[in-house]
């Protein structure tokens, strides 16, 4: 019974431990800061780069977005996709979370935001799955993680018991306008194919 209890204690350590080690941008002088193929990005986040987002997300482009839009879709940065976020959560007076921050990567969306855990700060991260089913945006979330700790089946099985999946999607989805057609990630931007005409 003793050595039960010893091994507990040694996986709950480990686990909070595992948990509690920071992942994703860190946050320094008011902005992300990561590093990409062996170069350090900022990404400062800022009004002006939330209006661009609306613009091009209406259609309307500069000339040379227009050419690329034609073709690719219409080119979203990270500045100006989390400049936006910043923008709705704080209307919508999210608390709780500190320092939301979607990671576009060649290889996907990863999102990352900051909470307590009782005394302890824990970063949540997920890989993002982007897609339009029906004439919706609809953002799915996999590979869960708490620090560098998986939870996805444990966070997966309490949304579903909860019945909040549709919530979580939604809050994630709101700054993506239902013309959206489709959405492609690419390495430091997105690409927004959209259903109405570019101007």
């Amino acid at each position: 019974m003793a050595l039960g209890f010893v091994v507990g204690l040694l996986l709950l350590a480990g686990g909070c431990l595992l948990a509690t080690r920071h992942v994703g941008p860190a946050f320094e002088n008011g902005a992300y800061v990561y590093e990409s193929d062996g170069q350090r990005r900022e990404v400062r986040l800022s009004t002006e780069a939330a209006r661009r987002f609306d613009a091009k997300m209406a259609g309307q482009l500069s000339a040379a977005d227009l050419v690329g839009a034609a073709t690719g879709g219409v080119p979203i940065t990270e500045e100006e996709l989390n400049s936006r976020l910043a923008e709705e959560l704080a209307a919508r007076g999210v608390t709780g979370v500190r320092h939301p921050f979607v990671r576009l990567t060649a290889d996907g969306a990863r999102a990352y935001a900051t909470g307590d855990a009782g005394p302890l700060a824990v970063t949540v991260s997920s890989a993002l799955n982007f897609s339009v089913q029906g004439g919706r945006v609809r953002v799915g979330f996999r590979d869960v993680h708490a620090g560098h700790l998986p939870v996805g089946a444990v966070v997966d099985r309490l949304i579903d018991r909860a019945g909040a999946r549709d919530e979580i999607e939604q809050a994630l989805t709101f700054v993506i306008p239902s013309h959206v057609t489709s959405i492609r990630v690419e390495e430091g931007r997105l690409r927004a194919r959209l259903g109405i005409p570019l101007r």
